[in-house]
């Protein structure tokens, strides 16, 4: 479909009775009363012309709907804002794109996971460590985004091979009170499932150096 043709570049001198609109600045309007002080009349041409810092411009130039008129208004418009109206035609903002979560709101969301997942009634969880305290507990410190992503699938697939009988958590911070990794407690039925949780935890996490796992021996 061909584009409509734009119109010539607007003349900057018109003879008397010519209709003429003022862009208000200060209102950000459109008004039929061009000022007086703004009626600048050339008496050797017998022509109206700009004045300093103004500029004629065609009507549709500046208004977001054509005119229905098939003869466009001329328009009288100071110089700034005709450069502010250019300025912003030519260049177009780019997509906002979508923000990635940070490390602290990822660890937030494994804790919370954590919590409705494994927690009474959804709680329960976090620093409660009395809770992994004895015999065959492990402690997996994550301390990369990869091993916060990847943990809640293996956790899953260690439920399902051995009797977690306790959970508890712990975060350590930074200066200005991020988040910047956490510790799992985890309390199994037997030595043999214990092993087992290592064996699962080394398959997936030592490839990427996702997390480290330490054996809490009980106390005495």
């Amino acid at each position: 479909m061909p584009r409509p043709m734009a119109p010539p570049q607007c003349p900057q001198e018109f003879p008397p009775g010519t209709p003429l609109l003022y862009f208000d600045e200060r209102t950000r309007s459109i008004v039929s009363d061009v000022p007086t002080e703004l009626k600048h009349y050339d008496h050797r041409s017998g022509k109206y012309k700009a004045p300093p810092g103004y500029s004629f411009v065609w009507l549709e130039s500046l208004s977001p709907t054509p005119t229905p008129s098939t003869s466009p208004v001329n328009m009288l418009v100071p110089m700034q804002a005709l450069s502010l109206k250019a300025r912003s035609r030519s260049v177009t903002p780019e997509p906002e794109r979508p923000k990635k979560p940070s490390k602290h709101e990822k660890i937030e969301s494994l804790l919370q996971w954590l919590e409705a997942r494994f927690g009474e009634e959804g709680t329960n969880i976090y620093n409660q460590m009395k809770q992994a305290e004895g015999s065959n507990v492990l402690r997996v410190d994550i301390k990369t985004i990869a091993g916060v992503d990847l943990f809640p699938s293996v956790l899953e697939e260690i439920c399902n091979a051995v009797t977690v009988s306790a959970l508890s958590t712990r975060s350590s911070l930074k200066r200005n009170k991020q988040r910047k990794g956490l510790s799992v407690y985890m309390k199994v039925a037997t030595a043999m499932q214990k092993q087992q949780v290592i064996t699962i935890l080394e398959e997936h996490g030592e490839k990427n150096a996702t997390w480290i796992i330490k054996e809490i021996q009980p106390k005495e």
